[in-house]
């Protein structure tokens, strides 16, 4: 149909020959990625079309000014209050008929800021950067690494193909450049441990002068030590620090602690907390972690210590620690992490803050120290040095001081 309907009502239908022949002769990534592009023969689009016979099909009253479509917060809003006129058994021409007696819904609808960008064709997005690079280097790294990248969450499948870059090239300051050239603002920051902008010329140049005495020595450094005496001037639970890799090692150290420290095996989750077994177990990602590897980690909505407050009696005896992300895509909700904190002394359970997003983010001391609730022990991640591989758990004396049993 054309766009003499409303937008949003789009339809288009083809053959399964005409599908397969596109699937054949189309080589483009963008006109593969969109199919129909290539089948309107005959339009003016800028990109090479099929030989098909097109169809359109027109209504007789031209309803192009209206946008049934939900793309923008005023759109939504204009939905809800369509739906109080008891439209959920309305065809589309009796919604019309509704609009056309209602003056303010009509000019609501005809005037929502935005209605332009929907018209715009998929054709005009040809002007957008190229990422012909990005697509080819895939093709070629797909053959020797799986998803194409080491980090799944920084691979293609999150990016729509022929749309979006794929690898990067460098990166400075809050500008990340891909292979083909393009620039942009990078808010993910390396999925956030750079929290200082890439190449930060200090950080930059303390690695560099640590790399001119050894990296990888027989004994300990001193900086060690430095390193360590300084998270303990600023992070509140910090009386000692053990160092890892990532964020991902830092917490299963934790947990690991914990159990070893309390003689219980059972652990309560809350937040993202790494792709370790002991918490990918219980996301949809579980496939090759043992069920009852998966029976030994419980979880619980974030904001909701009644939930909590029912896990820890049901499992109190069992529990070893709770690992919860103090704060991140949900802020906690006043009295939440304090009453976390209540429960988690009342049942004799370890409390863990995940830091590895909010460390060095929202405070130096972390969210603990913003919020003041002070966990027993804490992971902090890569951001503690801008991104380069490091980590630390931190916490009470008392509980890290069993390190000496449970790692070399």
């Amino acid at each position: 149909i054309d766009r003499s309907f409303p937008d949003g009502l789009d339809i288009e239908i083809f053959s399964a020959e005409t599908l397969a022949t596109t699937a054949r002769e189309c080589s483009d990534p963008w006109s593969r990625e969109h199919v129909t592009p290539y089948i309107r023969t005959g339009s003016d689009l800028k990109v090479k079309t099929g030989n098909f016979r097109v169809g359109h099909f027109k209504s007789t009253t031209n309803f192009a000014h209206l946008r049934w479509t939900l793309d923008t917060a005023s759109d939504y809003e204009f939905f809800c209050a369509l739906a109080e006129h008891d439209v959920a058994n309305l065809g589309w021409l009796d919604i019309v008929s509704l609009l056309t007696q209602n003056s303010d819904l009509l000019m609501w609808n005809r005037g929502i800021t935005g209605r332009q960008v929907s018209f715009v064709s998929d054709e005009d997005a040809q002007s957008d950067p190229s990422f012909k690079r990005s697509v080819q280097h895939l093709s070629r790294a797909l053959q020797s690494i799986p998803v194409g990248s080491q980090t799944f969450s920084k691979s293609y499948l999150g990016w729509v193909m022929g749309q979006a870059p794929i690898y990067a090239k460098s990166g400075s300051g809050s500008i990340i450049t891909d292979i083909d050239g393009n620039d942009y603002i990078d808010y993910m920051m390396a999925l956030l441990p750079v929290v200082l902008g890439h190449a930060d010329p200090f950080v930059d140049a303390a690695v560099v002068r640590q790399l001119a005495r050894g990296t990888s020595l027989s004994l300990s450094g001193e900086i060690e030590v430095e390193l360590a005496e300084k998270l303990v001037s600023l992070i509140p639970c910090a009386e000692m620090v053990r160092y890892g890799k990532n964020g991902s090692d830092a917490t299963t150290a934790a947990v690991r602690l914990a159990r070893a420290y309390t003689g219980r095996d059972k652990i309560i989750v809350c937040g993202y907390h790494g792709w370790h077994d002991w918490y990918i177990g219980t996301t949809a990602k579980h496939l090759g972690v043992p069920e009852s590897v998966r029976d030994l980690s419980l979880t619980f909505p974030f904001n909701d210590a009644n939930a909590l407050a029912d896990l820890l009696k049901k499992h109190d005896c069992d529990l070893a620690a709770l690992v919860i992300e103090p704060t991140g895509k949900a802020v906690p909700q006043p009295g939440f992490l304090e009453e976390v904190r209540r429960l988690c002394d009342h049942y004799g359970v370890i409390l863990v803050f995940d830091e590895v997003i909010s460390g060095f983010r929202i405070d130096m001391g972390g969210a603990q120290a913003y919020y003041n609730v002070t966990p027993d022990l804490a992971a902090f991640g890569k951001a503690m040095a801008n991104g380069y591989p490091i980590s630390a758990l931190v916490g009470k004396r008392e509980i890290m001081s069993k390190m000496e049993d449970v790692h070399a």
